[in-house]
């Protein structure tokens, strides 16, 4: 917690020795975006076995902002993950009105038996998808993400007798912060362009 702490500190340093450096107004923007997975109940048609999962994000902010700094928290108590992203820039105007925060991605690793004690490693990424917010910084609270309801097959909702779902393919957040997640030809892929791996720091 202490070298996280740190990090901040010096990222924030950094940013007010170049706004003296070069006497222009600092932009400094950022994210914090919260949730749990919950790892049970995957059962699909090829008995895949789940390995771990890793997450990253889109810098889509990199060819824009002149320094940026992430970091990925996890709570062994709580099992929360907390993601932050911090970017600046310098000229332009003092203050930012709109972001959007950049998609984030559960690679999800998987294995199954194929034949003669053969194994077959893959990996399913699922999305998560946010609209542009008015404001410099945004939070988000995912709540619980469950993994079954996008590895599975198919969907069962067990408050409704015989009603089966296709399986979902991402999550948007929308400006309100309220929650979809959407199935196949439910939303418009983005474009992966630099997708970085965050690591994570216990807490």
């Amino acid at each position: 917690m202490q070298k996280i702490k740190t990090k901040l500190y010096i990222f924030l340093f950094l940013i007010s020795l170049s706004h003296l450096a070069f006497g222009q107004d600092g932009i400094m923007w950022g994210f914090e975006v919260k949730f749990k997975v919950d790892t049970t109940d995957i059962s699909d048609q090829k008995q895949s076995k789940l390995l771990d999962f890793e997450i990253l994000y889109e810098d889509s902010y990199y060819a824009l902002a002149r320094d940026n700094s992430n970091n990925l928290k996890y709570d062994t108590t709580t099992e929360e993950y907390t993601i932050t992203l911090y970017y600046f820039s310098i000229g332009g105007q003092s203050q930012i009105h709109n972001v959007q925060c950049p998609e984030i991605y559960l690679k999800v690793n998987l294995e199954q038996d194929v034949r003669n004690n053969e194994k077959r490693k893959f990996f399913k990424l699922i999305p998560i998808y946010f609209e542009n917010a008015e404001g410099s910084f945004q939070k988000y609270n995912l709540e619980t993400i469950k993994l079954s309801e996008f590895i599975n097959d198919y969907i069962e909702v067990k408050e409704e007798k015989n009603i089966i779902l296709p399986p979902y393919e991402v999550i948007e957040v929308k400006a309100d912060k309220t929650i979809y997640k959407r199935s196949k030809e439910q939303y418009e892929p983005r474009r992966m362009n630099k997708m970085v791996k965050l690591k994570q720091n216990a807490l």
